[in-house]
């Protein structure tokens, strides 16, 4: 049987709309499905939420119930702490007021012991007063003993300053010549050190300022040759001598040599000069206002 094109077509047309209405019933489908499952989720997801905000709740209400019950027991512990303070108020001033009682009794019998102490104070005090006025009577009577037994002693040490006066002269020159033959020599003619001591002064007395630099004049010109007068000592000669009472003897160059007055320490060729002294090398010495000499003036002549 042959076909009929017109209805083959139409049962293809109506096919093809059958088959797209059924995959528009799919989709329909599948899309309501989908929203219903998104729904389904959301709510469940909501569901959840408030599950957890349920759960937080019933955490946060146990935690203030706690909060509560710590409140109500310090509450009561606090009321319990104000009730012991009241109780320890109330002991506290009732011993306050004991001790306040006995600071008033305490007060009165320091007052009373005050005022007789004062008082004995007052009788030692009057009786201090009394005993420093003849301390002080006494303090001036010795204070007047000491001033004059001071001036009896100032008197005595100005007399022996000025009996003294040439001996400490002498020590000063002597000690600032140490080291040099002259002092080795003046301390050989003493005997002893020289020190600014009385002691020393006395010695120095006993044995004569003069005795003793005489002797040292001539020891010590008779090392003239080999050792010379150095500067410190000769300058050191006139307070020596003028401490001991003497003066120096010292011939002018060109004068003529005089054994009689005078020692040769040596010669010096000076045909011009024969005879005259041509230099001196230490002084002579002799007492101030005589003509004699103690210690011949060793100098240098010259020779022909």
């Amino acid at each position: 049987m042959s076909k009929d094109p017109f209805a083959h077509a139409l049962r293809a047309e109506i096919e093809a709309i059958i088959a797209r209405y059924e995959a528009l019933t799919r989709a329909h489908q599948e899309t309501l499905a989908a929203a219903r499952e998104h729904e389904i989720s959301k709510l469940r997801n909501d569901l959840a939420s408030l599950l957890a905000d349920r759960q937080r709740a019933r955490a946060q209400e146990a935690e203030v119930r706690a909060q509560l019950r710590a409140s109500q027991e310090r509450t009561v512990q606090l009321e319990r702490s104000l009730e012991d303070t009241r109780k320890q108020l109330d002991e506290a001033r009732r011993r306050a007021e004991i001790l306040q009682a006995e600071a008033r009794a305490a007060v009165d019998r320091e007052r009373d012991e005050a005022r007789k102490a004062k008082a004995d104070l007052q009788a030692l005090l009057d009786e201090a007063h009394r005993q420093l006025d003849q301390a002080r009577a006494e303090a001036t009577r010795r204070l007047a003993q000491v001033e004059g037994a001071l001036r009896e002693v100032r008197q005595e040490a100005e007399s022996l300053s000025e009996a003294f006066a040439s001996e400490r002269a002498f020590v000063e020159a002597c000690q600032a010549i140490e080291g040099t033959a002259l002092h080795e020599a003046l301390r050989q003619a003493f005997g002893e050190d020289f020190s600014l001591q009385p002691s020393t002064y006395a010695a120095l007395k006993a044995r004569r300022l003069d005795a003793i630099l005489t002797h040292a004049f001539k020891e010590r010109g008779r090392l003239i040759i080999a050792a010379p007068l150095s500067p410190i000592e000769r300058a050191a000669l006139p307070r020596l001598a003028g401490a001991s009472g003497c003066e120096l003897i010292e011939p002018e160059q060109g004068v003529r040599f005089s054994s009689s007055s005078m020692d040769k320490a040596g010669v010096q060729p000076d045909p011009a000069e024969e005879g005259n002294v041509l230099g001196c090398l230490m002084p002579g010495l002799r007492l101030v206002g005589t003509e004699g000499a103690l210690v011949f003036p060793r100098v240098i002549v010259a020779s022909g």
